[in-house]
């Protein structure tokens, strides 16, 4: 990807290819508030992986009871965000797009029935997850006996 870039920089570009390339202008309306919630945590170019963005996709999802199909949305957004940084060539050619899951509707039925906990060896890739605060736990004294 080169060097770290600010995501929210190139919305207003977005918007704009995307109104000549002729997309309905209530649809560009949701998919910049979609676009604006994803780089308000994701945001530089360096944080669109795999892993963050299933993690940030997951929170965001939990915290506001987001339904399958708003999720899909936010996907769907993003990822036609990831492709135009992709066409101006802010994001190389070979970088695997983060939004692409095999199904986005069991991602959300997940979300709204589990919580996500990090692995130990997945605290370092996301420790900088300005929406994902650690608790250190501590067990009670009886359940140690």
């Amino acid at each position: 990807m080169g060097t770290e870039q600010i995501l929210s920089n190139f919305i207003s570009e977005w918007k704009n290819y995307e109104e000549i390339r002729g997309l309905e202008k209530k649809t560009i309306i949701q998919a910049e508030k979609d676009i604006k919630l994803l780089t308000k945590d994701v945001s530089t170019t360096n944080l669109l992986t795999k892993k963050y963005v299933t993690l940030w996709i997951k929170h965001v999802a939990r915290k506001k009871g987001m339904s399958a199909s708003t999720v899909n949305r936010i996907v769907n957004s993003s990822r036609s965000f990831f492709r135009y940084l992709k066409h101006i060539e802010l994001i190389k050619d070979d970088v695997i797009d983060p939004f692409v899951f095999d199904d986005p509707a069991p991602l959300a039925a997940h979300i709204q029935s589990t919580t996500v906990v990090p692995e130990p060896q997945s605290l370092l890739v996301v420790e900088n997850a300005p929406f994902i605060k650690f608790v250190n736990h501590v067990p009670a004294a009886s359940a140690l006996v």
